[in-house]
């Protein structure tokens, strides 16, 4: 979704940072080249704990909890002091790091695209804390429902976004059209619908 959102912005508009916990993925190509995309690990995921692969994934955890105890850090290394207008939280999981920036002027944004009530470890003391943002944008009633029953105000149930996953259906069609996808979709169709 965060892919298909960029691509439909004005590149003359608008100048972006995108900063990536990991530098991989399937879509990464796919992110418009006026970018700048930033990272603070490269390589692929690390899923398991195979003994030569312990350092590396031991080193990118105590990286990542530095970065959240002390957004500062990334701010002043990775991020070059740059000023931001906006911040903007693509997933509910760079909350604290974008809350807790230095840049107390910029619009702070969140993308939220799960039922938090459903993930382990979000009580609603943590779903709270979304309030900090100045929007929450949500991508489904269920989700707006939920923050808006944690709302203590009007002020913070007016930072509530319904605003669905936005879809580029030019690019379905045109990727529908490549050689091998029908094949996979009819396959899906029949395993649905028998």
């Amino acid at each position: 979704m965060l892919v298909t959102f960029l691509k439909n912005l004005p590149k003359d508009k608008y100048e972006i940072d995108l900063l990536l916990n990991l530098y991989s993925g399937k879509y990464l190509p796919e992110v418009p080249e006026w970018i700048n995309i930033l990272y603070l690990h490269k390589g692929e995921m690390i899923t398991t704990n195979r003994p030569h692969e312990i350092p590396r994934k031991a080193a990118r955890v105590i990286h990542e909890k530095i970065v959240k105890k002390f957004p500062k850090l990334l701010y002043k290394n990775k991020l070059k002091n740059k000023q931001y207008d906006i911040e903007f939280a693509a997933i509910h999981g760079m909350r604290d790091e974008i809350l807790g920036s230095p840049l107390s002027s910029s619009k702070k944004i969140v993308w939220i695209h799960n039922d938090l009530s459903e993930v382990k470890g979000y009580t609603d003391a943590e779903i709270r804390k979304f309030f900090g943002f100045d929007k929450i944008m949500v991508i489904s009633e269920k989700i707006e429902t939920l923050f808006k029953s944690l709302a203590s105000n009007k002020t913070e149930k007016d930072k509530i976004i319904k605003i669905y996953n936005p879809l580029d259906t030019e690019e379905f069609i045109s990727k529908a059209e490549q050689p091998g996808v029908s094949i996979i979709l009819t396959s899906l169709f029949l395993h649905l619908f028998p």
